[in-house]
């Protein structure tokens, strides 16, 4: 079972999404890689973020901005300036790192063609990285489909309807723990068979993390949770870890 820690490692002096967030979060030995959000500027950059609002200020709207405009605003603090982090400088920066990438797409409405063709055309300069991307919609995981070469294309499953489920996809990650107990015994558990990856996202404390391995005991080989900051894995990784353990009858 593995550990994806959601934008980073950030602190008081640690701004979330950005390389120095990313780095520490991949030289945690927990940690098998971190899950990053995906945005497009309106002259069409790619860039990480958590929302559509750029990190601390509130009335910058990424899709409204430029890449110029975004990196006059420092999102960092006195001391140490930093600027909104691009997906190729990312890439770039961590090419040679072996940890996992997950990367979320969200809805650009019009522009999601556009959207998924820029992701895809930088995602695609890295073949050596280990990479998925996934969306919760559906012309966007279809395209990822067509346009990446090696990267992993999944969906994020929002509800109880199927239509994901069919679409033989590399991984599937449940948006909530409450979906957990619906797909269990409908989908997961009646295909063990199937090579595909299982996400659960945004895991937020030792009891959410908990319940799932022991819903999912019968997948911890294609497991990942998403956890939602770093001082939730400090507060479970040790009892998560115990239970992996005797699920798996190690000694």
């Amino acid at each position: 079972m593995n550990y994806i820690l959601q934008n980073g490692v950030c602190s008081k002096n640690t701004i979330s999404n950005t390389e120095k967030a990313i780095s520490l979060a991949l030289s945690d030995q927990r940690v098998a890689g971190v899950s990053l959000n995906l945005y497009m500027t309106r002259d069409f950059k790619i860039v990480i973020s958590s929302s559509d609002i750029l990190e601390k200020k509130p009335n910058v709207k990424i899709s409204d901005s430029t890449l110029s405009e975004l990196r006059a605003h420092n999102i960092g603090t006195r001391v140490n300036r930093e600027t909104i982090l691009t997906l190729e400088e990312a890439l770039n920066h961590f090419s040679k790192n072996t940890k996992e990438f997950i990367f979320t797409l969200g809805d650009c409405g019009p522009d999601n063609k556009k959207f998924v063709e820029t992701v895809a055309s930088v995602i695609n300069l890295y073949p050596n990285c280990s990479i998925y991307v996934k969306s919760c919609v559906v012309e966007n995981v279809l395209y990822l489909k067509e346009l990446l070469h090696s990267a992993k294309v999944g969906a994020i499953i929002l509800d109880k309807n199927p239509y994901f489920w069919k679409q033989n996809l590399d991984f599937y990650s449940l948006d909530n723990f409450e979906l957990l107990s619906y797909y269990v015994d409908d989908y997961i558990n009646q295909t063990t068979g199937k090579k595909y990856s299982l996400m659960v996202e945004d895991i937020s404390d030792e009891k959410e993390a908990l319940l799932t391995i022991q819903e999912l005991k019968k997948r911890l080989g294609c497991l990942s949770m998403i956890v939602s900051t770093w001082s939730d894995l400090n507060e479970f990784y040790t009892p998560c870890q115990k239970m992996v353990e005797k699920l798996e009858g190690i000694k």
